[in-house]
């Protein structure tokens, strides 16, 4: 007994420093059953939407802080109780900067706070489909802001319209810029390749949606996946990649199909992450157990040009020179593409389809 009451603690505490509310409450409303335990949404209160059930803050993998720093996601421990997911979770790691017309438009020029803890998604569904047998379509979207800024909440990703119109929507928050890009042959050396952990994430939660999305009225069969901008990236990234085991044949993609540029080698990221610590004044050998003791924001030089920010053919996670040479060799022949642009972003797009 004293031996089960220590780990229990233990377990709480965890909750705890993570910011997560894990709660005995007797109100039984909006529960849903995950792999890793009980969450419980809450109703919306934007007008037009009080059918609409959100689960904020569902964590798909455990924090990826400490030693976890530049590794695979991998799960996160069960919990008991119920989580309440009635809160956003913090942002990831990232020096934000507003493109116009975005800045003004949806995030008046203000950021959420942000954290290394960020590998959380977002549900809204609906009391109807929560409670139903008919499993909805789903849709996944990923934000924008290139692989280095942005966040899930942003009032771009509107969920809720989705789940009023019958779609279970999901957004992934994964890891940017610098802790989710970062090659280096220290890396390298300890897991045979290096960089595109933000893409590890994006696929850590699909296979989370895969398995979970049921429960909240989700058909885990009919998962649409898309977004914009750098979301759009993400999407024909993880689609393309080796390590993808959950099917997706539809994609909505608000910014092209990426199809122009080529993905840096493994030896080209190496170099230039070596590049980002020389620029940070750190030494190029320094070892991975200094790099994962340091304080995030010690991390964290935007304006530098060797800012950690694109992925890499690893040859495990993207096997292909370019998002061009995975359609020309049929990767997506049996994938339904929407493509379009944004307002405001066709300027930049021109420049790199001309």
């Amino acid at each position: 007994m004293k031996k089960r009451m220590v780990v229990l603690m233990a377990s709480a505490a965890m909750m705890m420093l993570s910011g997560m509310t894990v709660s005995a409450s007797e109100n039984l409303d909006n529960v849903v059953d995950t792999s890793y335990g009980k969450v419980q949404g809450i109703n919306s209160t934007d007008e037009g939407y009080e059918n609409v059930v959100q689960f904020k803050g569902v964590p798909y993998a455990a924090p990826p802080v400490g030693d976890l720093r530049w590794k695979a996601p991998v799960d996160h421990e069960k919990w008991d109780d119920i989580l309440v997911c009635d809160t956003n979770r913090e942002m990831p790691m990232q020096e934000l900067g507003f493109v116009e017309p975005s800045g003004t438009d949806f995030h008046n020029n203000t950021a959420p706070e942000m954290s290394e803890d960020c590998l959380y998604l977002n549900i809204s569904t609906t009391e109807e489909n929560l409670t139903g047998d008919e499993k909805k379509p789903v849709y996944v979207w990923f934000h924008g802001g290139g692989l280095t800024v942005g966040h899930t909440y942003s009032a771009e990703g509107n969920l809720d319209a989705f789940a009023e119109n019958d779609v279970i929507a999901v957004s992934v928050e994964q890891r940017l810029g610098v802790f989710g890009y970062l090659s280096l042959p220290q890396l390298s050396e300890e897991q045979g390749q290096s960089g595109n952990y933000g893409l590890m994430d994006q696929i850590k939660a699909l296979e989370w949606i895969k398995e979970n999305i049921a429960n909240f009225g989700g058909d885990p069969e009919n998962i649409t996946v898309g977004g914009q901008s750098g979301g759009t990236m993400k999407a024909m990234s993880m689609i393309a990649s080796p390590q993808m085991d959950v099917d997706v044949d539809k994609l909505i993609l608000e910014s092209g199909l990426k199809y122009v540029g080529a993905f840096q080698s493994q030896e080209d990221a190496e170099k230039n992450g070596t590049a980002y610590l020389e620029d940070l004044g750190l030494s190029a050998d320094i070892s991975m157990e200094e790099l994962r003791a340091m304080d995030g924001e010690e991390l964290l030089k935007s304006a530098s040009e060797h800012y950690p920010g694109s992925m890499n053919q690893d040859d495990l996670y993207i096997a292909y020179p370019s998002i061009q040479e995975a359609i020309n060799e049929g990767v997506f022949d049996d994938v339904s593409i929407l493509s379009g642009t944004n307002s405001g972003e066709a300027k930049n797009l021109a420049s790199a389809t001309a």
